[in-house]
C-alpha cells in the first residue's frame, strides 16, 4: 500500500454503513472505532482518512525507530494522526470532545494492572478498558470498525451499526459492561469468519491471579 495515491487505495474496496458514520459526524458528535487485528486493519485505517476524513489512531510505537517512522508516515499520509497510548487518553478525549474520530485496537492481551478480565471465547482475558473510559466520559457515538478480505480479493471497509449502549451511572461497573459488550463484537467477528483474525501473540497470556 505504501506510495499508492487514494484513488488506488479505494479502487481495491468496497465502503458499507459509512453514511451513519457520517451523519454523526455531522452533528457534531465525536466518535470512537473500537476494532480489532482482523482483516487488513491497516488498510482501513488508512482509507478512512479518504472516505470520513481523518481520524486519530491510538497505538503502541514500534520496537525499531526507522520501522516506527516509516509506519507512522504512511498511517498518516491521508491526514491521520497516531496517539502513542502512554499519552493518549487527554489527545484522545480532546479528539473526541472536538467531534473528531478516534480509533483503538482493543483485542490484544494486556498486563492486569492495565486492564480487566472479561469474556473472549469462554475464556478470562485480559482486555482494555481505554475505549470504554473514553465512550463513558465523553458519550460519544461508539461505531466498531472491521476490514476483511473477500474472495473476489477486494476489501470490505465495514462501518458500525452503531453501539446502542445505556450506562448506570456506576462508572467501574459501566466500563465493565461496555468492555466486554465490545469484546463479544469482536468474538462474534472472528466466529463468522475466523480466518480474518490475525493475532500471534498469547490473547489470553494473562490471567487472573489467586487473590484477583
Amino acid at each position: 500500500m505504501e506510495g499508492r495515491r487514494g484513488e488506488e487505495l479505494l479502487a481495491l474496496a468496497d465502503v458499507e454503513g459509512i453514511e451513519e458514520g457520517r451523519a454523526l459526524l455531522a452533528q457534531g458528535r465525536g466518535v470512537l472505532c473500537p476494532t480489532g487485528h482482523f482483516g487488513n486493519w491497516e488498510f482501513q485505517g488508512v482509507a478512512s482518512g479518504l472516505v470520513a476524513g481523518p481520524i486519530s489512531v491510538i497505538a503502541r510505537p514500534l520496537d525499531n525507530p526507522e520501522l516506527d517512522r516509516r509506519l507512522v508516515d504512511f498511517r498518516t499520509s491521508t491526514g491521520n494522526a497516531v496517539l502513542y497510548k502512554r499519552n493518549s487518553l487527554a489527545r484522545a478525549l480532546g479528539t473526541i470532545r472536538e467531534g473528531g474520530v478516534v480509533a483503538v485496537l482493543i483485542d490484544q492481551n494486556v498486563q492486569e494492572r492495565d486492564g480487566i478480565f472479561v469474556r473472549f471465547f469462554g475464556r478470562p482475558a485480559c482486555t482494555t478498558t481505554v475505549a470504554a473510559a473514553i465512550a463513558l466520559k465523553t458519550g460519544c457515538a461508539i461505531v466498531p470498525v472491521r476490514c476483511p478480505l473477500g474472495s473476489d480479493g477486494r476489501y470490505r471497509m465495514i462501518y458500525g451499526p452503531p453501539v446502542v449502549w445505556d450506562g448506570t451511572g456506576r462508572r467501574d461497573e459501566d466500563i465493565a459492561a461496555l468492555t466486554q459488550h465490545l469484546t463479544s463484537i469482536i468474538e462474534g467477528w472472528v466466529r463468522e469468519e475466523p480466518e480474518q483474525w490475525l493475532w500471534l501473540h498469547r490473547r489470553w497470556k494473562t490471567q487472573p491471579s489467586a487473590d484477583s
